[in-house]
């Protein structure tokens, strides 16, 4: 029936009007909004339309030339992969910046002499021991790059009342409006997660883990509550020494991370760095001075940091505190002390000064016994242990250690693999022997 219908309607259809002849649409000449007696660029007419696009046009998937392989690219006549035998133990890579090959098509192979070659040789060791010296804070972590460095512990919050959240965005507000010497904007981002009573917050850098020891004794009136901020069990202070260049005897505005780091709460907004020293010169030598400020008004928090590099005679830090304490009503504590162990380290251990550390005992690398162990603590966390680059880095701190003379062993404490899913009173350490 469909069918049908469709041929009835094609007959009744009437017939087309005839074609006329074939006219070019885009002739300018012929628009119907030219303006006679006006003088306008006329198209050419002996371009056909069918050529009027380039005529090298767009090949189709059928039109596409084979794809050479990679075979017939590779250089048929070459010797850039055969060593000269002049030139035994040295890299290509450093063979060529040194000039012996200063283009692919000319060599200084031939022209060079026995010695030479030798003193080249031996820049390229030189070289490589830069590289090695410059690759070996990489390798291992310092103090102030442990996870412990950059983790805090806050109580007294009431967390039935508080949400987590609530006290996480405290922390950031506080942190994104404060500036913090040698602080990028960056380094800000905090984790947070609860344990019993405390608050963990972990920092990207130790600086603002150290800026938060600030809050240590202070009335929050958002959470009514006072805070106590604490370093976690496991951490290690900075015992080296300040010590100051003679032609460098202007104070420093920053936060200097040590032992003797020193927390002043409760300063005035009007403060400057020239009043404090004026009331902390009078105890000792000063190092360092750094007040914290607010980023839109420029004026200071009410919390600043200070470094002695030497107390004077009968003076000691609990008379400065209490000195402080009464005339100015300013509350000090320490900013990087370990509350339950007074673990110390006045060195870093670098593949530079390991030997020495050993070889001379009676120098002194922490308040504890001397020994010709060194331990490496607080480097990194667990669950990174478990992980291959953790491996890789460790054997390359076991190279540069094994062509020293006088090493015996290198033992590195490994948690198991099913560390995650034990608790701590299960924790059984695994001991990998290099």
């Amino acid at each position: 029936m469909y069918n049908e219908r469709r041929a009835a309607n094609r007959n009744r259809a009437l017939p087309s009007a005839p074609k006329g002849p074939p006219s070019y649409p885009r002739s300018r000449d012929r628009l119907p909004h030219r303006l006679p007696k006006r003088s306008y660029p006329l198209r050419r007419d002996d371009h056909p339309r069918e050529h009027h696009y380039s005529r090298h046009q767009q090949q189709t998937r059928y039109q596409e030339t084979p794809v050479p392989s990679f075979e017939s690219l590779k250089p048929r006549d070459t010797r850039w992969d055969v060593c000269v035998a002049k030139l035994q133990g040295m890299s290509a890579r450093f063979a060529k910046a040194s000039g012996v090959f200063p283009s692919p098509s000319i060599s200084r192979v031939d022209t060079l002499t026995a010695e030479e070659v030798k003193e080249l040789i031996g820049k390229q060791q030189k070289y490589e021991q830069m590289r090695r010296e410059r690759q070996v804070s990489q390798n291992i972590s310092g103090i102030s790059n442990s996870k412990a460095s950059k983790t805090v512990h806050l109580q007294g919050i009431d967390f039935d009342i508080i949400s987590t959240q609530t006290v996480h965005t405290y922390l950031e507000n506080f942190l994104a409006s404060t500036v913090i010497p040698n602080v990028s904007y960056e380094d800000l981002k905090i984790t947070t997660r609860v344990d019993g009573q405390s608050l963990i917050v972990e920092c990207m850098s130790s600086l603002v883990a150290t800026t938060l020891l600030s809050f240590q004794g202070k009335q929050i009136e958002e959470f009514q509550c006072t805070l106590q901020v604490n370093r976690p069990p496991d951490y290690i202070a900075s015992s080296k020494p300040l010590v100051r260049k003679e032609q460098d005897a202007q104070i420093v505005d920053e936060i200097i991370e040590t032992s003797s780091l020193i927390c002043v709460n409760g300063i005035s907004k009007e403060s400057l760095a020239d009043d404090l020293r004026k009331v902390f010169a009078e105890f000792g030598t000063l190092y360092s001075i750094s007040i914290l400020l607010d980023k839109l008004s420029y004026d200071s928090i009410g919390v600043a940091f200070i470094n002695y590099m030497s107390l004077n005679e009968n003076i000691t830090y609990k008379d400065i505190f209490n000195n402080v304490k009464e005339k100015y009503q300013w509350n000090c504590h320490w900013a990087c002390r370990n509350r339950d162990h007074r673990y110390f380290q006045s060195c870093d251990i670098t593949t530079m000064n390991i030997k020495e550390l050993v070889d001379f005992r009676t120098r002194e690398i922490s308040k504890h016994e001397h020994t010709s162990t060194i331990q490496i603590l607080n480097v990194l966390p667990a669950n990174q242990l478990i992980g291959d680059e953790t491996d890789k880095q460790f054997n390359v701190f076991r190279n540069e250690v094994s062509q020293l003379r006088g090493f015996k062993d290198i033992k590195v404490i490994k948690p198991p693999k099913d560390v995650k899913s034990i608790t701590p009173e299960e924790f059984v350490p695994e001991y990998d022997m290099w």
